[in-house]
């Protein structure tokens, strides 16, 4: 069986302002609410937790009503295994909800499952 990669998700929901992510012990630095998906890649590479190349951001950016949320694919390091589900910092976010949900889509998995 093949491993997968875990999906998780952020919806930002907001007008304006700034949004944080933690993973592990590591909090990246400020991403604006319509970051791009290369922008919070960078961001959250930078963390020590996370480092460069073990995570790819694709979709964005948040919007009032959530638009079109961040979808975050561990990789590398962090690849084909059941990752902690991200928290995010929303305190600095402004219009709409003012919120930054995270969600787990797709759980991680080695692939060394053995079913009987």
């Amino acid at each position: 069986m093949t491993g997968v990669n875990e999906v998780q998700t952020v919806t930002v929901d907001a007008t304006g302002g700034t949004w944080t992510v933690t993973f592990g012990a590591a909090t990246s630095a400020a991403i604006n609410f319509n970051a791009s998906a290369a922008s919070a890649t960078t961001s959250m590479e930078a963390m020590s937790s996370i480092g460069t190349g073990n995570i790819v951001v694709t979709g964005g950016p948040g919007a009032a009503g959530g638009g079109t949320p961040y979808t975050l694919t561990f990789q590398g390091t962090l690849g084909y295994q059941n990752v902690a589900q991200v928290t995010t910092g929303a305190g600095s976010l402004t219009g709409g909800a003012s919120t930054a949900t995270p969600a787990t889509t797709t759980a991680g998995s080695t692939g060394d499952d053995v079913y009987f």
